[in-house]
């Protein structure tokens, strides 16, 4: 039989955050632990896995615990033994004495969360025997979550080689499998939302390749995570020169993907101004170099506002009778992705935007396979 692609993050988070809503609703029904769903999120380091299950319970607002399962050993996960006095019915002292065990400190008290066990096939089987039971019952010895907690699952593919032990059939078996890889897509949602530096999502949709490439034989791969922080890089002004700034770029995503970035960073530094597209949409130069209209496109959409998008939507209609069609519609489209979308402001308010929507948005959303965005493309329209 096929396999099945993995999933994009957002496809996954969807999954999950239904799966979450639906645990605590039923746990507040009263159904039993042993029941319930649990998502389990298996892919390559730094694509955001737990970022993703942030996401979710901020969403949802709910509590969320995050318990990187490798780091700690039995006796942390499993709560510190202490001799206690054995008590009658009564609750008097017997005389007698038991071990009993700490509560974990990262076992909640009250309210709804999500306790997420993180990094599990990094961690020894003892203490994946320990997320098994929370897994299949709730609960850590004596010590059970309280009835609005949930649990949830990351870690590695064991193909990933990073650290990785197998999982035992009893815990493998209560998992709802959520197989994902990093796609551009949302990468790049993400780090418009966080106003990174405009020059690393539009690097990256021109080399979508470079997003994630994991090697276990390489110390240092790229990710989008490693991307990330590639843009602190980029900021940062305590770099004496631009040497140290590229050593610093190569030891975060590594050196064929620091190489490709550089590249592009100096097609970016041949484009023509981008004002003057905004003061004069009409006459402002189209380049000839492909890659040089692909970054001034970029550099526009990161400038893009409701006040100056009549100008980009006049040069987006001369790079389509420019025989640069992907171009105009690419312009148009990573302006509206990154001030939020369909739904945004300058989608639904500016005129220009929607004349603009009405003449080529089928097109514009067919091309980057955006399936899901067409009831919000004929509400715009």
């Amino acid at each position: 039989m096929e396999q099945e692609p993995k999933l994009r993050m957002s496809e996954a988070k969807g999954i999950a955050k239904a799966v979450i809503r639906q645990n605590i609703e039923l746990l507040s029904d009263g159904v039993d632990f042993g029941e319930l769903n649990v998502p389990y999120f298996a892919g390559e380091p730094g694509i955001g896995k737990t970022t993703v299950m942030r996401q979710i319970c901020k969403e949802l607002d709910i509590g969320f615990e995050n318990v990187i399962l490798a780091q700690y050993d039995l006796g942390d996960l499993g709560g510190l033994p202490y001799l206690a006095d054995v008590k009658s019915k009564k609750g008097k002292p017997t005389g007698e004495k038991t071990y009993l065990r700490a509560r974990p400190f990262f076992m909640p008290t009250k309210g709804k969360g999500v306790l997420f066990l993180d990094e599990v096939t990094q961690a020894f089987m003892a203490n994946q025997n320990i997320a098994a039971q929370l897994t299949n019952e709730g609960r850590i010895g004596e010590h059970i979550l309280p009835k609005g907690w949930t649990v949830a699952l990351a870690s590695n593919e064991a193909t990933n080689r990073a650290g990785t032990n197998p999982m035992p059939s009893h815990l493998k078996d209560r998992l709802c499998w959520l197989p994902c890889g990093a796609y551009y897509k949302d990468v790049i949602e993400l780090f418009h939302r966080k106003r990174i530096d405009e020059r690393l999502p539009a690097y990256l949709r021109w080399r979508p390749d470079f997003l994630s490439k994991f090697d276990p034989d390489e110390d240092v791969c790229p990710s989008p995570r490693s991307w990330e922080k590639v843009a602190a890089h980029l900021k940062n002004p305590y770099f004496v020169s631009e040497e140290m700034r590229r050593r610093a770029v190569i030891g975060t995503v590594g050196q064929a993907a620091a190489a490709d970035f550089s590249a592009f960073l100096q097609v970016w530094t041949r484009m023509p101004d981008p004002e003057l597209v905004f003061t004069d949409p009409k006459k402002a130069p189209i380049p000839r170099d492909e890659d040089v209209k692909y970054a001034l496109c970029a550099a526009l959409s990161a400038r893009t506002t409701e006040k100056n998008a009549k100008a980009i939507t006049i040069y987006a209609e001369r790079l389509l009778g420019a025989s640069a069609g992907e171009y105009g519609i690419y312009l148009v489209r990573d302006a509206i992705d990154r001030s939020g979308g369909l739904k945004s402001k300058l989608a639904t308010r500016q005129k220009d935007v929607k004349a603009f929507l009405r003449s080529h948005g089928r097109s514009m959303y067919e091309l980057y396979e955006d399936i899901g965005d067409d009831d919000d493309l004929d509400r715009v329209a």
